[in-house]
């Protein structure tokens, strides 16, 4: 399931826990898709930590709604274990003009502030 924890003019913050299916994205899509039209670059911090697995069709809805929407990201924060995300991050960064950071749970702070562009 897909959470929405955080909703700023320049930062959704999303979270995910369980077994993540493609009933799940199409529940939280039309939210970010709402963000992401109100806003001139949509900058996201999605949080995985708790996130069990995925189904392959949740991972083939994620990569068809990125393609629509990937002129329209700005940075994206991801949380969460690092045996994983790697390959997810290298992945989506060829297939986005974002940036995209790995951050660990311990550095969730700082996930929220580097998509937001403090500190810099």
């Amino acid at each position: 399931m897909f959470k929405i924890i955080s909703e700023e003019p320049n930062l959704l913050a999303i979270q995910g826990s369980g077994s993540l299916s493609i009933l799940d994205y199409k529940d939280v899509m039309p939210k970010i898709e709402k963000y992401i039209q109100g806003n001139k670059e949509a900058n996201f911090v999605i949080d995985v930590r708790d996130v069990s697995g995925i189904t392959t069709e949740a991972i083939i809805e994620d990569f068809k709604f990125s393609h629509k929407y990937c002129g329209k990201f700005g940075r994206i924060a991801i949380i969460g274990k690092k045996s994983w995300m790697d390959s997810l991050i290298e992945m989506s960064s060829k297939l986005s003009k974002a940036e995209i950071k790995h951050f660990l749970p311990k550095d969730e702070f700082m996930a929220f502030d580097w998509a937001k562009g403090i500190g810099e």
